[in-house]
């Protein structure tokens, strides 16, 4: 019920902007919220919309995901999907080398690095995370997020509880998505981030003091938690 009324949320934001002529291109993430968002939205006619992934596939062998969107969004709006054949981590920094070496990918990512609206969903690190239970890290790797405090993923980056990087052995240069930390994206873009659940406390907080974020979609549990911490009353 949470995904679902944080996608109808989200769905119609996402709509509106995606209404709006000066809204030329569209950076999407992955995971069943954003599933919910597109699948809220009413159908627009925008053929002359860019659609951007912001991260490669969530397997290894770069095989299709239920959860990637950019298809379902450009069915939505009629508009002209890109996506980046890379995975959503390498596994060794050699083929991350490789793989942003070339010329293709690099105008893609630098493409979705310069779109009008981002959105993402803010993913917790805890040991109920579908992404910490992912074949996208190691064991190992898991154990060093935990050990440096890490507490949210977004984008293929990771938080501490401050909303700055945390530095990792090779984590983030396995990372072959766009860094929207530190890519140069446009001051003027719009940076939606999407999240469901108490568990998310942390993760949230942490993306909210990286500062990037200018709209927030959350549900009712989530903003009291969120409330309770800052002192501050959020619309959910």
């Amino acid at each position: 019920m949470a995904i679902a009324s944080v996608g109808q949320t989200a769905g119609q934001l996402l709509g509106q902007h995606l209404q709006m002529p000066s809204t030329k291109s569209v950076a999407v993430g992955t995971r069943r919220t954003m599933v919910a968002t597109v699948n809220a939205m009413p159908t627009i006619q925008r053929p002359d919309i860019e659609i951007h992934a912001l991260n490669g596939s969530l397997a290894h062998q770069l095989a299709i995901n239920p959860y990637d969107i950019v298809p379902m969004l450009a069915e939505q709006t009629r508009g002209k999907a890109y996506m980046l054949p890379i995975p959503y981590f390498t596994q060794t920094e050699n083929e991350s080398k490789l793989y942003l070496g070339q010329p293709s990918i690099a105008a893609a990512r630098d493409a979705a690095s310069q779109v009008n609206v981002f959105v993402f969903r803010a993913c917790a690190l805890d040991d109920s995370s579908s992404f910490m239970a992912s074949e996208l890290i190691t064991p190992s790797e898991r154990s060093e997020l935990a050990a440096k405090g890490a507490v949210a993923e977004f984008a293929g980056r990771f938080l501490g509880r401050y909303g700055r990087e945390v530095e990792l052995e090779k984590l983030h240069s396995l990372s072959a998505g766009i860094d929207l930390v530190a890519s140069g994206v446009q001051i003027s873009a719009r940076f939606f981030a999407l999240a469901t659940g108490k568990r998310k406390k942390q993760a949230l907080l942490g993306v909210l003091r990286s500062g990037i974020l200018t709209d927030l979609v959350v549900d009712e549990a989530l903003v009291e938690e969120i409330s309770a911490v800052t002192g501050e009353s959020i619309n959910a």
